[in-house]
């Protein structure tokens, strides 16, 4: 039951990062602005948060890797520490809160 849960949320994690990644690719590539407002720097900040836990081993991991296979190794660990992080917040707050959280 545990197992079927972290699989969800890792599942979602990876989609999440995925699209927060595609997008910054894109605001970057096409220098989008809203007014005076440079969307790249948002994005930038947020890939920058995301890629926390990986990049304190380099600087341009997990998305920016040498090469494509150990770029997305590092992003794959980087998810997973992530869901780890979310499944036990959600864990923590079925127990406290004595709740059914099954996102199904």
């Amino acid at each position: 039951m545990k197992y079927k849960l972290f699989f969800k949320i890792y599942i979602l994690v990876f989609i999440l990062e995925i699209s927060i990644v595609l997008l910054d690719v894109l605001f970057y590539a096409n220098s989008s602005k809203i007014g005076a407002l440079e969307l790249t720097r948002f994005s930038n900040l947020i890939v920058a948060i995301i890629s926390f836990p990986i990049n304190l081993l380099g600087r341009n991991l997990p998305f920016y890797a040498l090469n494509f296979s150990s770029s997305l190794g590092y992003m794959l660990i980087n998810v997973f520490i992530h869901s780890l992080v979310v499944f036990s917040i959600v864990l923590a707050l079925k127990k406290k809160l004595k709740i059914n959280l099954s996102f199904t």
